[in-house]
């Protein structure tokens, strides 16, 4: 794949590939991407009256994404791709091949330790570490069925622009490469997301909804306890 996507990206300008000294701008730039996003909101379940809400959600979004880009640059031999907007990194893709390893429950352990766990602390709500557990379970059973049926395949594991560079095209930059990659490999894309909005725009893109999810913690009686999530791939052209 990364001679694929090596090919690829010589022919798309202001894209290449990060290495771990970029980890800390990938970062904040997914961090910055997903502060509004549906599904950290579901997991924060934060009732918008705390003075402190915003904090809460910047922490616990930098958490999980500092997470995945660090797995990805380590052991799950996943691949960073970042592209730029007017010099500044503005976008960031997180993919992993099938030949790629997922972190596993010793790993999440491991980093929780080193660095604290946000959903343990006061502000969230009291179903979010399970509203977390309930998600992660299905996603992983729903990978697992689709990698049984295409075992050689890409796995976009997530997919960002900073707020202040969307719709400026920074998101298709990074996706000509990879279609290029997966196309010249013969091997779908796979991915998960969380909103009609990002479902129709992969939809333009070229990928197709294969199954949408209802996510319920055990327990949870909220009014907004279920979420909705998007199993969505693209098939090689």
């Amino acid at each position: 794949m990364i001679e694929s996507l090596s090919h690829c990206i010589n022919q798309e300008k202001e894209v290449r590939f990060l290495e771990p000294c970029d980890e800390s701008v990938a970062t904040e730039v997914l961090a910055d991407a997903f502060l509004n996003d549906p599904m950290m909101k579901w997991i924060a379940g934060l009732d918008g009256s705390d003075p402190d809400g915003l904090e809460k959600m910047l922490k616990l979004v930098t958490w999980m994404v500092r997470a995945l880009n660090r797995f990805s640059f380590g052991k799950s031999n996943g691949v960073l791709l970042g592209a730029k907007e007017a010099s500044e990194m503005a976008g960031v893709m997180n993919i992993i091949p099938s030949s790629g390893r997922e972190p596993n429950l010793l790993d999440w352990i491991i980093y929780s330790i080193k660095n604290r766990y946000p959903l343990q602390e006061e502000g969230y709500s009291p179903h979010s570490q399970k509203r977390n557990e309930a998600l992660d379970a299905i996603i992983s059973t729903k990978k697992k069925e689709f990698t049984k049926e295409y075992p050689n395949h890409i796995y976009l594991k997530m997919v960002g622009v900073r707020g202040n560079a969307q719709n400026k095209g920074v998101g298709g930059r990074m996706f000509r490469p990879l279609f290029g990659a997966a196309d010249s490999l013969g091997v779908p894309i796979y991915l998960e997301t969380e909103s009609k909005e990002n479902e129709a725009m992969y939809m333009h893109y070229g990928f197709e909804t294969r199954e949408i999810i209802t996510v319920v913690a055990k327990g949870d009686t909220s009014t907004d306890a279920k979420f909705l999530g998007y199993l969505m791939a693209r098939m090689p052209k």
